[in-house]
């Protein structure tokens, strides 16, 4: 169960970094290519990526906090712990991007007030919430390793 929890864990962690970059990459990229004469339309390609973002990222954050609870199954360690509670503060922010954030903006937008105060502050709030995200993945994916390291024996430790 320790490898299926550390793989499972591996796997979330890294589509969910990849999909944090793509759509910082890909949103900006839409919008210079678009052009500010097809904004709109530019706006329509980028909500649509944020919002199977947000569900890619519900799905991640749930392989990865099963994986990390698989591992901990198996090896009962404080780093364990602490790689579980990393991924768990980048859940909360996924749900809060995906229950919260993403509605309000999807709303601004559909009803054409994309370029309000607010939609501007909702913006600048879902990037700053994204980095967030994307530290405490940083931590766990830095973690990882010496979680799925074997727990020393006593002879390993006094050699």
């Amino acid at each position: 169960m320790r490898y299926f929890g550390s793989i499972l864990v591996m796997l979330a962690v890294g589509i969910w970094i990849g999909g944090i970059v793509c759509i910082a990459v890909f949103a900006q990229s839409t919008f210079k290519v678009l052009g500010p004469e097809q904004r709109e339309l530019a706006g329509t390609a980028t909500s649509r990526m944020f919002v199977l973002f947000g569900w890619i990222q519900l799905i991640c954050a749930a392989a990865g906090l099963l994986g990390a609870f698989l591992i901990y199954t198996t090896t009962r360690r404080a780093i364990v712990v602490t790689l579980f509670f990393a991924i768990a503060i980048a859940a909360v922010g996924a749900v809060g991007y995906h229950q919260w954030l993403v509605p309000k903006m999807e709303g601004l937008r559909l009803t054409g007030k994309s370029t309000v105060d607010e939609f501007n502050q909702l913006h600048h709030i879902s990037r700053y919430l994204l980095q967030g995200v994307g530290f405490a993945l940083l931590i766990a994916l830095i973690m990882l390793p010496a979680a799925w390291r074997d727990r020393p024996t006593k002879t390993q430790a006094i050699e």
